[in-house]
């Protein structure tokens, strides 16, 4: 290609000459020559993808015309960039097959003389072989393969025009070259040349010439840049018309959502009518101009509105600008009134004369309420807006937008974007505010000091789950370059993102579609001149065709683009011009301005009598109809004659991947004043030395030589304006700042050399030599701080030289005493400050880049030694409670610690130990006791945590949704070591050895969490040593940013064994004496100890919106490793922790200033806890001197030092100091450690129970220091969460009952649970019992003995749970089935339901479809004759009674339905079997509304003066009576009889009034109890009735009837099967036959039934119930009866008590009762918060190797004087479920073994079967699996039964499908014992 280069002479300025050199040839000589078009295409593409934003041609010759031709077609194939003319020369057509043989398979002599015959080298260099062999034919011979083996099948017709050329003395003729015409469907033409094959080379200028006038004619017959939008009819009405229309439909939805208040449509419909007639007042009207000068706020859209309403524009003022600025555009828009508030109102200039209105608080009040006034009416056409800029000159020019542009603008997003009902859009830029609220779409108005700040924004549209949002590419780019891991998971909501503004380069769409690619990009293109022009959905594009920017897309509707040249003629597509638009989204032009609007409003010459808009930017028009924008004509520039665009430099510099952000801007001359050089302005990934030299090598290849940018200047962020753009502006003034750098003193290092080989005798040190590597000691560190003491005559510190090891460390803190040395030193703070400041914030240190990662801590479990709670370890850390106790010499012999060691005087008789770590609750966790003990207690008791902690955290262990992740440590297994002797004894028995590693290695401590509690997040086992707990919660935070998880466990657990004393080692950690003595000077070490502890975290955001209970936010943390600069790997290192100290408040957005406690990790000893305050000193550096103070803390003078699980404590520990507001005492101090060096510090130890008080407009902070042998520091940044920023829940709390629902697996835990609820309100008396019942519904699982208390206060909920305490709860039934009871008439009072009615939608609406079904038979309103006036109830008629039972007794039994209460069988009383037809779904409501009123109507139109009359009598009696002499003729002649049965001692009379009367004067001689009921007076069940059935019978044959979907127990008493039809005579039957209720009853209890539920307003069903059931019937299961309803004569409970009093009775035995919907429907309207409450109360027992000592043994559970019986603990109250039976268990077990001999080999089978599960209670009617049985327990079992002669081994699967143990004996028994 190097002939080619010279026809850059021969080309104008704009054409660019671009080369390919090829591999193989010329200084590419060195690398392999590419033999395949596969390969070559592919690499040209990609080397000439940088030039292909701009037109281009190809040009190739020879073997290159068909590499052009291909890469031609490639291209256009994959709907790239592609030339628009293709110039081929000397080659055939690509679709003619080359010649044969293959000329590439020549050898090279043959292939030399085709070479020499044809020209193509000249004869002197075929003459060297060298040069022949090695340079010239390996290049020629690839040629000849890639020209020979490319596919002739491939070609077809380009696009592009192509032009041939040819030498008319070349071998390929005009012939040949004319065959190329085949190849394209455009333009083609064949140019000959009077040459040869290189005619190019010889005649260069003439074909240079041919070429350039070949591409005018192409370029003359391309496609002119014209894009007309299509036509699109928008709305006529004006925006605040439109904005009424949107009022009137959905009025009381959110139309403007702010941080400070919510407005509805109604309410800013409202507020602008009274801004409106205020203005209107004071005389703006059609053709006004109102200022507009506010922030971001709803007020912002009341102004908007109102203004418009009057008929005038609005004048948009800046904020931003100045004040003289605002009075020139006040003047030149002769503004008499701005609306504004308090705020902005200083920036009005002084001497205006207008009027300013300020709409700050009930500004509406102060308005009043003007006299409505008639805005006059405007059209379309009418201005809307007037936004000013300031031009070119700086005179401010006012562009006036008209109504339809904006119109038209909005119609095209409505309908190409449209909104789905739950969108949000978040808006500040660019005025967007109306746009979404036209649509219904509520607008959330981000703030104005929140949209320029990435954190803030993030966050801000993460909280509101925003949709959608507009942004300038700028801002975005901020946004992606702030440091976001988790931007995706965060804005997971996020839809559509607009961008507009600025040109969007390919570099940042890539780096959004990397970070969100989720969210459909808006490229839109629009000025202030034309509100929008164009846009495109870019998710819709493939990435491939986008080059150097996006494309802005095709005109929207009715909008005209064109792409002019400066004599306004279009350009051909793909050229690059001016752009232009019209159409009817232009503004009218400039206010007042005719010359300047003529300048840029144009007669539009392409549409007729339009106008168009001269823009200023450049753009081409793609070949697909996009328009891209390149940038503002007005950046195109002049560098020494070549024409650049900056825009295309800094897209190519975007390219470059260390490159985040970058800004390139023309130099001026000084001289001259044009631009003759550029600067590049950068924002470095990864800033390293040589960066620019990288950076320019990078642009050589990508643009013009011309174009490459003169300087580089790296900035940290590029500025932004407040118009959300780049500020170009301010780009000259930001430089950066190198650090000076610092020098020594000159006599330092000497000295220290002097000093280091005195004293380690050693010839010389190198700068990085470690002094305690080189063999120092802690003594000779003392020596070292004398030496240097007097040579050099500054104070040194031991502890100082393990902070600084290093001779460089050391000689660099020398120097800086030795400067230091003279200055007056710091005053002493007091050693203990009366409170901590409260003063004013100082702030020291800016450190605020990134937000704090914000994660609640929402949940905490521990147990500590002293205290098995949380609460408990609070009280005694404000108590000084030392938990470290003394051991006597009987405990430790007890524990198995040898007389000989508790002989040692070295041996210290103290331990911090927890109590019970023996006992456990397998069963809970479904585990074998025999796999419960060979689990580590350090496991047992943390799985018991984690459940106890996401139960503090108001979350249902196993039930909750989303991802939760485990992240916890333990230390080394003392347990296996000690108890279970290293592991099994028997090497052989893999079995056991794995059970025991899985019950002992740390590997599995959290994975097993997350296997028990089904939590399917990360499961992270974390060792670190010391600072595993808090490095647990570090990574659990971070995990929680990250979003890889929603809730995470994070903690840690240390149990060490044997629990005893230990042996002082002097210069080990241990201390001397027992006690730990931090920050002490006389501290001797630590004292190692017991503790599990572990938190739930959550993201703050989700919390709030789940209403979690909050205790304290983690703002920051960090993690990181001392490395080597320390004295030892097990040394501490106070650069490491001061670093992490550092990270994790820059991680927190904090600086020192802000945080007034730490709690350290402070062990007390002599060396550590220096160290650990100077690191300290080194981050707070200059605090002492602003008065700031900040408090030290540790736990472990408390507790001991919990090893893995100390970090947990500390955190645990200072979330409650924040939560409490009180620092607790740090103990066993007196007298402070000098080496502490407290006095230059702002730290003191706080010793004493202390307040803390709030900082004023601040929150509490603290910090939390975890330390790791080995180096691993972690440090978290905690703050107090006040809860008054919680979102409160609106509306007032109303009074009523609340359901509390417990539950647990055993009676006694359930009764645990009850006690120590009941002790938690006593304590608590503050609580809300609303959000108690809420946390017991969704914090808890739901196990099968369960209790349900409703109460409505807290008194009655105490006493109620205290009762229960002693109440033995049934076992729940996994699939209970329930009866509904369904009364007839004469049960109705007035008033019934009326609760329901009123407070109950559910019940409501079902009722209101039996209202609405019976208007079409009644002639008054069920809603009125049910609940109206006492006197419409009294007076209603019989068939009005009717439909009232059937109405009620539908909507409740539809009201349980939808509460999760499905019926398995319906029991129905007289009248009501139609109701239960209705909800068999065999009629439809309205069919049996209407049947119901025709019996009624029939039965009442006898007029048959009747009565019915219930009395306390059995049937038999009954029958009796009307046997007697005065009755038996009327009984006979159906005149007087027993209507209904409902028990055996309650019947019903039905007849005539006159004998009934009579027969009731009889009934109380008697003394028979009985009642008149309130039928109308229709005797109903008596043959009296028989006239009406006829009618009945007539109307249910039309009925459209199904088959029954539920049981049914008819009032004949037998019960009807799902799926068979009703005879047709049960309609009308029922009301002559008599009710056997009691029968009916009885069929249903028959069938096991657990609960009938009475659903009537009387509770007569639920008594004639009882009464017909046979207690002394044992062959059935008796069911709970239950009522749904409240009686007439209650007068303390309401309806929605007893309801709820139902539906726990209910969820007691089993229903699956749907509490949610329940509760917001029954109890009174309140927050629904998540509280912490007593969590569950695991039984316990002893699961320990037999004959192995445990740890101290006290029970623990509260409650009472305990006991033990056997192996389960016990209160002393509360008796084991065994010993209520009928023998006792242990005599039960022993029966069964003394059935057997001790030889008789089921004995022996047995007793192996108990040694390896675990238990002796096992009989042979036993199942593995039941108890206790896995399959790894079933591999262990079968290599121990494979021991034994007895019997045959047994195999795996025969174990674990035996029914029974007395199943597999039989089955490994028969083969060696046939005859069994």
């Amino acid at each position: 290609m190097r002939s080619f280069r010279t026809w850059s002479d021969y080309l104008p300025d704009d054409v660019e000459l671009i080369c390919l050199d090829l591999p193989g040839r010329g200084k590419r000589s060195a690398e392999a020559a590419i033999r395949s078009m596969d390969v070559l295409v592919p690499m040209v593409i990609e080397a000439l993808q940088a030039y292909s934003d701009r037109p281009f041609v190809f040009f190739g010759h020879s073997a290159g015309a068909l590499v052009a031709y291909e890469i031609a077609r490639s291209l256009e194939q994959a709907g790239r960039p592609s030339p628009f003319h293709v110039v081929v020369s000397a080659h055939p057509s690509a679709d003619l097959p080359p010649e044969e043989p293959p000329m590439y398979t020549y050898a090279d002599d043959k292939l030399a003389d085709v070479v020499r015959t044809l020209g193509m080298v000249p004869t002197k260099a075929l003459a060297n072989e060298k040069l022949l062999l090695e340079f010239i034919l390996p290049p020629m011979r690839a040629d000849f393969e890639l020209v020979e083996t490319y596919d002739r099948n491939l070609p077809t017709p380009l696009k592009a025009a192509i032009t041939a050329m040819g030498g008319v003395k070349d071998d390929i003729n005009a012939n040949d070259l004319d065959e190329w015409h085949r190849l394209t469907t455009s333009r083609f033409a064949r140019i000959m040349f009077d040459g040869d094959h290189f005619f190019t080379h010889s005649m260069t200028e003439e074909v240079v010439s041919s070429l350039l006038r070949e591409v005018g004619e192409v370029k003359g017959q391309l496609p002119a840049s014209i894009q007309h939008g299509e036509v699109l009819p928008y709305n006529n009405l004006t925006l605040h018309e439109q904005f009424r229309k949107q009022a009137a439909l959905t009025p009381d939805s959110p139309a403007i959502v702010s941080e400070a208040a919510t407005i509805t449509y109604r309410e800013l419909d409202e507020l602008s009518d009274i801004l409106s007639r205020h203005l209107l007042g004071h005389g703006q009207s059609r053709g006004s101009r109102v200022g507009l000068l506010m922030d971001t706020s709803p007020e912002y859209a009341v102004a908007l509105f109102g203004i418009l309403k009057t008929g005038a524009a609005y004048v948009l003022l800046d904020k931003a600008v100045p004040v003289a600025a605002i009075k020139r555009i006040l003047q030149k828009a002769c503004v008499e009134i701005v609306v504004t508030n308090n705020r902005f109102a200083a920036k009005l200039p002084p001497d205006w004369s207008g009027i300013a209105v300020s709409l700050d608080k009930e500004w509406e009040a102060q308005l009043g309420k003007a006299s409505p006034a008639n805005p006059p009416t405007v059209d379309l056409d009418a201005p809307a807006e007037i936004s000013f800029s300031s031009g070119t000159t700086g005179e401010p020019k006012g562009i006036v937008c008209p109504h339809r542009s904006v119109v038209s603008s909005y119609q095209w997003r409505y309908y190409a974007l449209p909104y789905a009902s739950d969108e949000r859009e978040a808006v500040n830029l660019f005025g967007a505010m109306m746009r979404p609220i036209l649509a219904g779409i509520p607008a959330y108005l981000i703030p104005d000091d929140v949209i320029y700040d990435p954190h803030r924004l993030v966050d801000y549209l993460e909280r509101n789950r925003i949709s959608r949002i507009l942004l300038t590419p700028s801002l975005l780019d901020v946004l992606l370059s702030s440091g976001f891991l988790d931007v995706r998971s965060r804005l997971s909501d996020l839809r559509f993102i607009y961008l507009s503004g600025e040109v969007l380069t390919a570099a940042l769409l890539a780096r959004v579609r990397d970070a969100l690619p989720h969210v459909r990009i808006i490229n839109y293109y629009g000025a202030a001149e034309a509100c929008d022009i164009a846009h495109i959905d870019l998710s819709e594009i493939d990435p491939a065709t986008i080059q150097k920017v996006a494309p802005v897309g095709p005109p929207q509707y009715n909008v005209s683009v064109y792409i002019l040249e400066e004599q306004r003629d279009p350009v051909p597509l793909g050229f690059s011009g001016e752009v232009f638009v019209g159409g009817d989204v232009l503004a009218h032009g400039y206010l007042d301005s005719p010359e300047m609007t003529r300048e840029r409003f144009l007669p539009d010459p392409f549409r007729a009598e339009g106008t168009m808009f001269r823009t200023g930017d450049l753009g081409r028009m793609l070949p697909g109809g996009q328009l891209e924008i390149l940038g503002r004509c007005a950046f195109m520039v002049k560098i020494r004659g070549y024409s650049v665009v900056p825009a295309s430099v800094e897209a190519a510099l975007l390219q470059y991947a260390g490159v985040r952000s970058a800004a390139v801007l023309p130099e001026l001359n000084p001289t001259t004043g044009q631009p003759d050089r550029l600067i590049a302005y950068v924002v470095l990934s990864n800033p390293c030395k040589g960066w620019q030299a990288s950076l320019r090598a990078y642009l050589k290849s990508e643009v013009p030589h011309y174009a490459i940018p003169s300087e580089f200047v790296a900035l940290t962020e590029l500025p932004i304006a407040a118009n959300g753009k780049l500020d170009r502006s301010r780009l000259r003034a930001l430089v950066q700042e190198a650090c000076a750098p610092v020098t020594g003193t000159d006599e330092v290092e000497p000295a220290l050399l002097a000093a280091w080989r005195d004293l380690l005798q050693a010839e010389g040190a190198d700068p990085g030599d470690n002094f305690f590597d080189c063999g120092g000691t802690s003594l000779l560190a003392a020596g070292l701080c004398t030496h240097l003491r007097k040579s050099l005559k500054v104070e040194l510190r031991v502890v100082e030289i393990f902070l600084n090891p290093t001779f460089n460390e050391l000689a660099a803190l020398l120097r800086k005493r030795v400067v230091e040395q003279g200055r007056p030193q710091n005053a002493k703070l007091p050693k203990t400050p009366p409170v901590l400041p409260g003063g004013a914030h100082v702030k020291a240190l800016d450190r605020r880049r990134s937000p704090g990662i914000d994660i609640a801590v929402i949940g905490m479990a521990a147990r500590f030694p002293g205290a098995e709670t949380v609460d408990a370890l609070w009280e005694n850390l404000c108590q000084g409670v030392c938990s470290i106790t003394s051991l006597s010499t009987q405990e430790l012999k007890a524990r198995g610690i040898p007389e000989a060691v508790l002989k040692r005087p070295d041996y210290v008789r103290v331990g911090a130990h927890l109590n019970d770590v023996d006992l456990f609750d397998p069963d809970f966790w479904n585990l074998s006791r025999r796999e419960a003990t060979l689990m580590d207690p350090q496991h047992r008791l943390f799985l018991e945590c984690c459940w106890k902690a996401l139960e503090s955290a108001g979350y249902a262990p196993t039930q909750h949704e989303g991802r939760t992740g485990v992240f916890a440590g333990a230390s080394s297994s003392l347990y296996l070591r000690y108890h279970l002797k290293g592991g099994p004894s028997d090497p052989n028995n893999a079995p056991l050895a794995f059970l025991t590693e899985l019950g002992n290695e740390k590997d599995y401590l959290a994975s097993r969490v997350s296997y028990m509690l089904n939590l399917n997040g990360p499961s992270i086992a974390v060792q670190t040593s010391c600072s595993t707990g808090l490095v647990a919660i570090a990574v659990a935070a971070q995990s929680l940013a990250a979003g890889y998880c929603e809730i995470a466990l994070a903690g840690g657990s240390s149990i060490t064994f044997p629990q005893a004393g230990y042996q002082f080692v002097k210069g080990y950690i241990n201390s001397s004496d027992g006690v730990c003595r931090a920050f002490d000077a006389d501290a001797s070490g630590t004292v190692f100890g017991d503790g599990v502890g572990v938190v739930v975290l959550k993201r703050l955001e989700d919390a709030l919106e789940a209403n979690d209970p909050i205790h304290a936010v983690v703002k920051g943390c960090a993690i990181n490793n001392d490395g080597r600069a320390k004295s030892s790997f097990s040394a501490p290192s106070a650069r490491g922790q001061a670093e992490v100290v550092r990270q994790a408040l820059a991680s927190a957005a904090l600086g020192p200033e802000d945080v007034e406690y730490i709690e350290t990790h402070g062990t007390g000893t002599k060396v550590g806890d220096p160290i650990e305050i100077r690191a300290l000193a080194e981050v707070f550096a200059e605090q002492e001197k602003t008065g700031h103070a900040c408090a030290l803390g540790s736990i472990k003078p408390n507790i001991g030092h919990a090893d893995v699980a100390s970090g947990v404590a500390s955190f645990i520990k200072t979330v409650l100091t924040l939560q409490h507001g009180v620092i607790p005492p740090t103990i066993k101090i007196n007298r402070l450690n000098e080496d502490l060096g407290l006095e230059d510090t702002p730290f003191f130890i706080n010793e004493q129970l202390r307040p803390w008080r709030r900082p004023p407009g601040r929150s509490r902070t603290a910090g939390v220091t975890g330390l790791g042998v080995g180096g691993t520091n972690c440090h978290v940044v905690l703050q107090e969460w006040d809860s008054d920023n919680a979102r409160a829940w609106p509306g007032s709390v109303e009074r009523g009952s609340h359901a509390l629902c417990l539950s647990a697996k055993t009676p006694s835990a359930l009764s645990r649970a009850c006690r120590n609820l009941a002790a938690f309100l006593r304590r608590n008396r503050d609580i809300h019992l609303g959000d108690v019942a809420h946390t017991l519904r969704v914090a808890r699982c739901q196990f099968e003995h369960r209790t349900v208390i409703v109460a409505r206060n807290l008194d009655t909920a105490i006493a109620r749970l205290e009762e229960e305490v002693d109440r033995a709860a049934d076992r729940t039934l996994s699939s209970p089935s329930i009866g509904f009871m369904l009364p007839g008439c004469g049960v109705q009072h007035p008033r019934m339901f009326k609760e329901l009615f009123d407070h109950v939608p559910d019940f409501r609406n079902a009722f209101l479809t039996c209202a609405d079904a019976s208007r079409r038979v009644l002639d008054r309103d069920l809603e009125t004759v049910m609940f109206g006036e006492e006197d419409e109830n009294r007076t209603a008629s019989f068939e009005e009674i009717n439909v009232m039972i059937f109405s009620v007794q539908y909507a409740m039994a539809r009201l349980l339905e939808l509460f999760g209460v499905l019926p398995d069988y319906l029991v129905g009383h007289s009248m009501s079997e139609y109701i239960v037809a209705t909800l068999a779904g065999i009629l439809k409501v309205e069919d049996a509304v209407g049947l119901s009123v025709i019996r009624s109507r029939s039965m009442a139109n006898l007029s048959i003066d009747g009565a019915m009359l219930s009395a306390e009598c059995c049937p038999s009696e009954a029958e009796r009576i009307l046997t007697e002499d005065a009755w038996r003729d009327r009984a006979e002649a159906g005149e007087i009889g027993v209507g209904v049965v409902n028990s055996n001692t309650s019947v019903v009379f039905t007849g005539k009034w006159e004998f009934l009367e009579r027969l009731q004067e009889s009934l109380k001689q008697r003394e028979i109890p009985n009642k008149l009921l309130n039928t109308a007076g229709v005797p109903s069940h008596s043959p009296l009735m028989k006239q009406a059935t006829d009618m009945i019978d007539v109307q249910a044959r039309v009925l459209e009837k199904a088959l029954p979907n539920v049981a049914i127990a008819l009032n004949s008493g037998s019960l009807h099967r799902v799926k068979v039809p009703l005879p047709e005579s049960h309609w009308s039957g029922q009301a002559t036959e008599t009710i056997r209720f009691d029968r009916a009853i009885q069929a249903v209890v028959a069938t096991g039934a657990t609960a009938l539920i009475d659903l009537g307003p009387s509770r007569n069903l639920a008594r004639f119930a009882h009464g017909a059931i046979n207690p002394e019937d044992c062959k059935t299961r008796i069911p709970s009866i239950v009522p749904a309803a409240r009686d007439e004569n209650d007068e303390e409970s309401t309806d929605r008590h007893v309801l709820l009093e139902c539906l726990g009775a209910l969820w007691a035995a089993g229903v699956a009762v749907d509490w949610k919907r329940a509760s917001d429907q029954l109890e009174p309207f309140g927050t629904r918060r998540r509280i912490p409450l007593p969590t569950y109360s695991f039984d316990g027992h002893r699961c320990w190797p037999d004959d192995q000592p445990a740890g101290p043994t006290v029970w623990r559970h509260p409650g009472g004087q305990e006991r033990q019986r056997g192996e389960v603990f016990t209160t002393a109250d509360e008796q084991p479920q065994e010993d209520k039976k009928s023998f006792p268990k242990e005599e039960v077990e022993i029966g069964k073994v003394n059935m057997f001999s001790n030889d008789d080999p089921r004995r022996i089978f047995l007793d192996e079967i108990k040694t390896i599960i675990g238990s002796n209670e096992i009989g042979l009617e036993d199942n593995f699996f039941d108890v206790g049985g896995d399959s790894l327990i079933a591999a262990e079992l079968q290599a121990n039964l494979d021991k034994g002669d007895r019997w045959r081994p047994p195999q795996l699967d025969e174990i674990i499908e035996a029914a029974t143990f007395g199943d597999l004996y039989d089955r490994i028994c028969r083969r060696n014992h046939p005859s069994q």
